[in-house]
C-alpha cells in the first residue's frame, strides 16, 4: 500500500452498512462482517491487513483489529487523490461524469417516476458488470444484484439506489455534492439515526481517539449524529476550501463557514 492511499478512509459504519447490504463473512462471534459478497469493496478500498509501504511488515487494520482511534480503526481507500500519489494537495482533472453515472442517472429518475421495473433494470447494468470485477479465471460473484427485490415504497428505492452509487463511486470525490442534494431529512433518515445506532452497538467503543479528539466536533467521527433538521440544515453549507483560508490574506478563521452556527 502506498502512504498516500486512504488519507481519507471510509467509516467502520460505513464498511458494516456495505457488509449488511450485500453479506459476506461474520467474525467468530457473529457481532460483526469482516467482508462482504459484493466485490466492488476490494476494488474501492484496503481492509483487515495490507503491506506497509516502506516495506517493514503488514499492517493490520479493521474489522480484523476492532479497536479505536489508532491507524488501524478504520479500512484505507485504494482510490488516490492526487494524480501524483502522494498526500500534497494540488490541481487536478475534474470528473464531470462517469458512464456509470447515466445510469444512476436514468435509475433515479424512474424511481421519481415510479417505474419501479426500469428503475432496477438500469440498476442491474451497473451490478452485471460488479459481479464481473473478479480476478481472471474466477466465476462472476453472485452478488451485487437486486434480482427479486423488492421496495416498500418510492423513498426506500430512491435511498437503495443512492447506496448503490456510494458503492460504486467511493472515493472519488463526489459524496458532498451528492449527499447535500437530497437535504437535511434525507441526511438523518440515512447518516445520522442509523450512525447513531451504530456508534450505540456494544462493538463499539465510546470514540475519543487520536484523529478526532473533539466529541462535540460537527459531524465528525464521534457522534452523536444531530437528528434535527433545523440543526442539520445548518450543516449544509459548503465551507471554504482550507487552502483558501490558508492562503487568501484577506481570511481569517473566522471567516470559516462550516461552524457559523457557533460563533
Amino acid at each position: 500500500g502506498h502512504p498516500a492511499a486512504g488519507r481519507c478512509r471510509p467509516c467502520r459504519w460505513f464498511f458494516q452498512k456495505w457488509c449488511e447490504t450485500y453479506p459476506g463473512k461474520m467474525d467468530g462471534t457473529n457481532t460483526m462482517y469482516i467482508s462482504t459478497s459484493d466485490p466492488r469493496m476490494d476494488v474501492a478500498f484496503y481492509y483487515s491487513s495490507m503491506k506497509k509501504c516502506n516495506g517493514s511488515g503488514t499492517l493490520k487494520m479493521y474489522p480484523e483489529t476492532n479497536t479505536t482511534g489508532g491507524e488501524s480503526s478504520y479500512p484505507y481507500f485504494k482510490k488516490y487523490i492526487s494524480k501524483r500519489y502522494n498526500v500534497n494537495p494540488l490541481d487536478s482533472d475534474l470528473i464531470i461524469a462517469r458512464f456509470a453515472q447515466v445510469y444512476f442517472t436514468a435509475a433515479e429518475a424512474a424511481a421519481y417516476l415510479g417505474d419501479v421495473d426500469k428503475a432496477k433494470k438500469y440498476i442491474e447494468v451497473i451490478h452485471a458488470r460488479a459481479r464481473h470485477s473478479v480476478p481472471d479465471g474466477t466465476a462472476d460473484s453472485a452478488m451485487p444484484s437486486w434480482s427479486g427485490r423488492t421496495f416498500a415504497d418510492k423513498e426506500e428505492l430512491t435511498d437503495a439506489i443512492f447506496w448503490e452509487w456510494v458503492f460504486e463511486f467511493l472515493g472519488e470525490g463526489q459524496e458532498f455534492q451528492e449527499t447535500h442534494r437530497h437535504g437535511a431529512n434525507w441526511l438523518i433518515r440515512n447518516i445520522s439515526a442509523p450512525k447513531n445506532a451504530f456508534l450505540a452497538r456494544s462493538t463499539e467503543k465510546s470514540y475519543i481517539g487520536t484523529f478526532y479528539p473533539d466529541v462535540d466536533q460537527w459531524y465528525s467521527e464521534n457522534g452523536p449524529y444531530s437528528e434535527d433538521p433545523a440543526e442539520v440544515r445548518k450543516g449544509l453549507l459548503a465551507a471554504f476550501p482550507a487552502n483558501e483560508l490558508l492562503y487568501n490574506s484577506g481570511m481569517s478563521a473566522d471567516s470559516q463557514n462550516d461552524f457559523w452556527y457557533g460563533r
